[in-house]
């Protein structure tokens, strides 16, 4: 993806999810849905492109809830569909980037092994706290996953 569209992706994204989850507008919200779209279909691919896109996304992002938002949905999706080598690249992102890294401490995923790495790796960081909760109460609700506030 071109950088102009990249940012503008990015841009549309954050306008869909400011106008539908802070303003509840959900018409003004149903113009920038098309970015939506293309973050589940770029997540679902489980590719690199896809990861370049969300970590674009966690960098451009200034909110918890935000961030919450992501971890809950675009990088909650790709974690559970990535092989080991693309989870490995999460990893090894997560370690860089700061707001990344806190979307994911935000996912819930009931792969023991992923649970277990992500653990490991929150630990070795120090850089959030944990719950031991592998599974949500409530999504509705948007409670953290690995992060505990």
């Amino acid at each position: 993806m071109e950088n102009s569209a990249h940012a503008s992706l990015v841009a549309a994204y954050w306008h869909h999810y400011i106008t539908t989850h802070v303003l509840r507008d959900d018409v003004e919200g149903d113009r920038w849905f098309w970015a939506w779209q293309h973050v589940d279909e770029a997540v679902r691919s489980a590719d690199v492109a896809a990861l370049v896109v969300v970590v674009a996304l966690a960098n451009s992002c200034h909110s918890t809830s935000g961030l919450a938002f992501l971890g809950a949905g675009p990088l909650e999706d790709l974690v559970k569909a990535a092989d080991g080598a693309l989870f490995d690249r999460i990893i090894n992102v997560a370690t860089d980037h700061a707001r990344f890294r806190r979307a994911l401490a935000t996912i819930w995923i009931k792969d023991r092994d992923k649970v277990q790495r992500l653990k490991t790796f929150f630990r070795l960081h120090r850089r959030f706290p944990m719950t031991p909760s592998t599974t949500p109460s409530d999504r509705s609700e948007h409670q953290p996953g690995l992060l505990s506030n």
